[in-house]
């Protein structure tokens, strides 16, 4: 099975390069101060110097990840060069330890380095199960199937398809989204009352919703409450602070791509308990806090985010909305729907391809090493791009529910 695309002769021969220059300097006589590392490291401050080291590490690291759809010789020199990459990194970390006594901790690091080597090098094959999933090493049809809907021509663009396509489509993943639709048709039921929180401008998931049976309402704060009238569909436009139906109205709150753009996400979730009847569901859909886009989008400042969009993934400016990325952990959800009488069900992680970087052919090759590597180890988990989960209402059920049929019906796929 191949990790990644193949890669290119130059990464191979740099990586190689790299690997020998690495092993000529460790075999070198004792003595920094006789060597020419040794004489720049005595010429500079500590910190410029670690400084330094950090994105020679980067490089060795990416240099690594190039060779892990090369031939065998080509994946121990990756492993070479990530040992050295990841233990000269801990070997930085040293100056931080408390009372460091030398040998044995140097011992520990370079220890722990060569495993963490071995592991991100991908010498280590096997498929490993996902957490809580009896699936293969990618979980989740294609999103995009490029031979039924064409893309403009653009090189670069069929170039990353090609590696998505590689990578994803063929083994069988299956995006977040997908599966959220797969929980929602689950649940639904015929006359289900269904709220569908961040419905979009014109409410897409609708015809979804009619598919299932169910009686679909949507919220937006930029929904075109005019321009598409449905039967049997009610659109409003207004925000999830303050949902405009009474107590105890809906069966289901849908809600996907919303949770990062809460400013106060414990008011929502109250909201939430509050238009639901008793035993009610939140299915939600959100990008975790940790994966490298949230990281990015948490760092650079909302207004700057449409151009970003707009640059990396051709969409319309206009369609970004500020993130806040305050209900975007396990541990965060969890905490907020205790708070706000809700029980979570269940809640995982789930992988995404590098949609943020499809005409960006280098990064989207780096993206996708990423994903193989934090995918194939369960520790890793917690970096993946989704969150998936349900959470039940724990609001106490009337007599009059309680002697109905309805409890019942709202228990379907539980």
């Amino acid at each position: 099975m191949t990790a990644i695309p193949p890669s290119r002769k130059w990464i191979r021969a740099a990586t190689a390069a790299f690997a020998l220059a690495l092993a000529l300097v460790s075999l070198s006589p004792p003595g920094k101060e006789d060597s020419v590392l040794g004489a720049w490291e005595a010429a500079t401050s500590p910190t410029l110097n670690n400084a330094l080291h950090v994105p020679v590490y980067l490089v060795l690291t990416v240099l690594a990840v190039g060779c892990l759809s090369t031939p065998t010789w080509g994946r121990i020199l990756g492993a070479a060069v990530l040992c050295t990459a990841y233990g000269g990194a801990l070997e930085l970390g040293q100056a931080y330890i408390p009372g460091r006594t030398g040998s044995v901790t140097d011992l520990l690091l370079n220890a722990l380095g060569v495993a963490l080597g071995i592991a991100g090098a991908g010498l280590w094959r096997r498929q490993r199960g996902l957490a809580g999933e009896s699936a293969p090493l990618m979980d989740l049809a294609p999103v995009h199937d490029a031979t039924a809907n064409p893309r403009p021509v653009d090189h670069r663009l069929q170039k990353c398809w090609k590696m998505v396509t590689e990578h994803y489509h063929s083994r069988g993943w299956r995006h977040a989204s997908q599966k959220y639709e797969d929980i929602l048709a689950d649940v639904l039921w015929q006359g289900a009352s269904v709220l569908d929180v961040g419905c979009g401008r014109h409410f897409p998931m609708a015809d979804f919703f009619l598919g299932c049976g169910a009686e679909p309402h949507g919220i937006d704060p930029v929904a075109d409450e005019t321009g598409t009238a449905r039967s049997g569909v009610v659109l409003k436009r207004t925000t999830a602070n303050c949902v405009p139906y009474p107590d105890n109205t809906f069966d289901v709150i849908a809600t996907r791509s919303v949770l990062e753009h809460l400013e106060d996400p414990a008011t929502v979730f109250a909201e939430f308990h509050r238009v639901l009847k008793p035993n009610g569901l939140v299915i939600f859909l959100t990008p975790n806090k940790y994966d490298y886009v949230s990281i990015f989008a948490s760092i650079i400042p909302n207004r700057w985010h449409g151009k970003i969009v707009e640059h990396f993934e051709g969409r319309d400016g206009d369609d970004t909305f500020p993130t806040f990325y305050r209900a975007n952990t396990i541990r965060r959800i969890k905490q907020l729907a205790r708070r706000t009488g809700f029980a979570v069900e269940d809640i995982r992680y789930h992988s995404e391809y590098p949609s943020m970087f499809m005409r960006h052919p280098v990064l989207c090759r780096a993206a996708i090493a990423y994903d193989e590597l934090i995918t194939r180890f369960p520790l890793l988990h917690w970096l993946r791009g989704w969150l998936l989960g349900t959470a039940r209402s724990t609001k106490a059920i009337s007599p009059v529910d309680a002697t109905s049929g309805d409890v019942h019906a709202r228990d379907k796929g539980t």
